[in-house]
């Protein structure tokens, strides 16, 4: 191929969040195979199929343990602790895909690792929610703009 499709990442400006965040951005890929999107929306299809399951289960011992009040006894059921597992599966899947978007610029500096996406969502979980929201959402939406050939507002 005689043209190189290059990969273009656009910054996330985190003072549009909040604005004592000053200069820190983080780097987002804009635009990715499709294979590589398409990824993140089969990971979020099969958590919703787990957390389904899971709820369906909690459901089924929350029954059983109101039929049986007598029996004290704790039971551990191996289909849930198996989507337990899968759960956690997931969940570093979902990591590394925001790693890998978020790890594109030149400046090895900027890159993400999965165990760092995951201290920042439960970072963010416990003192600022809308942080996360605020991550995604513009990231995808940077992503977005590039496939709709919006160009980005030079300051």
């Amino acid at each position: 191929m005689k043209l190189e499709i290059k990969r273009i990442v656009r910054p996330v400006q985190l003072r549009d969040y909040a604005e004592e965040y000053g200069d820190e951005v983080v780097w987002v890929w804009v635009n990715p195979p499709r294979a590589f999107r398409m990824r993140l929306y089969e990971l979020a299809d099969e958590f919703g199929a787990v957390r389904d399951r899971l709820e369906e289960l909690a459901k089924a011992e929350a029954e059983k343990a109101e039929a049986d009040a007598e029996a004290n006894a704790e039971t551990t059921n191996p289909e849930a602790e198996s989507m337990g597992e899968e759960v956690e599966r997931i969940t570093g899947e979902l990591h590394a895909w925001w790693a890998e978007l978020w790890s594109q610029s030149r400046d090895e500096e900027t890159h993400w690792t999965a165990e760092e996406v995951g201290e920042l969502i439960e970072a963010a979980r416990d003192s600022d929610p809308k942080l996360w929201d605020f991550l995604q959402e513009r990231s995808m939406e940077l992503s977005n703009d590039h496939r709709a050939g919006v160009q980005q507002k030079k300051s």
